[in-house]
C-alpha cells in the first residue's frame, strides 16, 4: 500500500513517517492513553516503521523500473529537476543549513513562502514544543525526539534535491504538523492554559481561512485568464483563413510564454493552483496544447522539434502577443508568439 502511495505522489511516504512519529508521540504523551509505553516496545515500533518504509521504497523502485523498461519510458523531468544526490554527499553541512532555513521559513509562516504573514503558525509550533518539554528533559527526551521526527519528516525529500527548496505542494505533511501542534495545545489540563491555547488556535484558523480565501481568489482569476486566452488564440487563428475548418488537424507552435500573476491576492510560492498553463514549467508547449484540448480545441497537433527550431527566425520577426501579427500562418503551421524571450526549443 505504501509503494502504491509513493507511485501516486512521492511525498505521501513522508506523510506516513510523520503520522507514525505523531502517533507514537501522542501515545507517549498519554493523550487518550492510560499508561506509558515501555522503551523497548517504543524502539520496536520505530524499527518496524523504518523497515516498512524501506521495504515500500524498494518495492516501488522495482515496480517503477520494470514498468519503465516495458513501456520504454523514464522518470522525465522528475529525475532531471529534483534528484541531486551529489550535493548532499559532497556538501552535507551546506545542505543541512539550507534545509534548516527552509524549515524556519515554512514553520515561521514568512511571506516569501506563504505570500502572506502567518507568524501565528510559528507561535503554535514553539508552544507545542514547550508543552512537550513541560517537565524535565530526561523524562521527555524521547517525546522530543519523536516531535523532531514529526517536524523534520516533511523535509526529507530535500536531502534528495541537495537542499534545494521544493514546491510547497510537496510538503503535504505540514498540514498534519499544524493539526498535531494544535491538538497538543488543546490537550492541556489547566483551564487557563487551555483557554489561552483555544484563543491562539482560533486566531491561527482565522488567518489560515483568510490566506486560503486569497489563494482561491487568485486561482479563480488565473483560470479565467487561461480560458479567455485560449479562446482568443483560437479565434485569432480562425480569422487568418476564410476556409478555416475547426475539425481539421490544427498544427500549432508557441514561442515563449505568457506570464500572468495576480497582485491583489496572495499567491502560494510554487503553487500550481495559481499557475497559468501558458507560463507554468517555463516553456512546456505540451502543457499549453493539452490544456487547450481540455477546453474543447481537440484538433491541435504539435510540430516536431526540428520544425519548431526552423521556425525561430520567423518568430523573431513577429510582434509579441496581443499585437496584430502575433498570430501567423506559415505553410500549414500556425505560429503564436507569447513573449519577447524565447523558450528553450527556439533559443537553440
Amino acid at each position: 500500500m505504501l509503494a502504491c502511495g509513493i507511485a501516486a505522489y512521492q511525498s505521501l511516504i513522508l506523510m506516513f513517517v510523520s503520522y507514525a512519529c505523531g502517533i507514537l508521540l501522542v501515545r507517549c504523551l498519554r493523550i487518550g492513553g492510560v499508561r506509558r509505553i515501555p522503551l523497548k516496545l517504543l524502539a520496536m515500533a520505530v524499527f518496524r516503521v523504518m523497515l516498512l518504509v524501506s521495504a515500500a521504497i524498494l518495492v516501488y523502485e522495482v515496480i517503477n523500473k520494470l514498468s519503465q523498461h516495458f513501456i520504454a519510458h523514464d522518470s522525465g523531468y522528475i529525475a532531471k529537476a529534483f534528484f541531486n544526490y551529489d550535493k548532499t554527499l559532497s556538501e552535507p553541512l551546506r545542505v543541512l543549513r539550507s534545509i534548516s532555513r527552509e524549515q524556519l521559513a515554512i514553520y515561521g509562516g514568512v511571506t516569501n513562502r506563504n505570500m502572506a504573514n502567518i507568524e501565528m503558525y510559528g507561535v503554535i509550533i514553539c508552544l507545542a514544543t514547550l508543552a512537550i518539554l513541560r517537565t524535565n528533559f530526561f523524562k521527555n527526551s524521547i517525546n522530543f525526539v519523536l516531535w523532531l521526527g514529526v517536524l523534520f519528516s516533511p523535509f526529507a525529500l530535500h536531502l534528495v534535491t541537495g537542499g534545494e527548496p521544493l514546491p510547497v505542494r510537496t510538503l503535504i505533511p505540514i498540514a498534519y504538523v499544524s493539526w498535531l501542534a494544535c491538538i497538543i495545545l488543546l490537550s492541556c489540563q489547566r483551564a487557563v492554559t487551555l483557554l489561552a491555547s483555544g484563543i491562539l488556535v482560533g486566531l491561527l484558523q482565522i488567518k489560515i481561512i483568510g490566506v486560503t480565501s486569497q489563494y482561491i481568489a487568485s486561482a479563480t482569476i488565473v483560470q479565467s485568464h487561461d480560458r479567455l486566452l485560449a479562446a482568443d488564440i483560437y479565434s485569432r487563428i480562425g480569422e487568418l483563413s476564410a476556409d478555416f475548418d475547426p475539425n481539421a488537424p490544427l498544427i500549432m507552435d508557441f514561442y515563449g510564454r505568457k506570464i500572468f500573476s495576480t497582485t491583489y491576492y496572495a499567491n502560494a510560492w510554487q503553487g500550481t493552483m495559481q499557475g497559468s498553463f501558458f507560463s507554468w514549467d517555463h516553456d512546456n508547449i505540451s502543457r499549453i496544447t493539452q490544456y487547450m484540448k481540455v477546453m474543447g480545441y481537440h484538433n491541435i497537433v504539435l510540430p516536431s522539434d526540428v520544425e519548431r527550431k526552423a521556425l525561430s527566425i520567423v518568430f523573431e520577426q513577429m510582434p509579441v502577443w496581443p499585437a496584430a501579427g502575433s498570430v501567423k500562418k506559415v505553410g500549414d503551421i500556425y505560429l503564436i508568439r507569447l513573449s519577447k524571450d524565447p523558450d528553450t526549443t527556439h533559443a537553440i
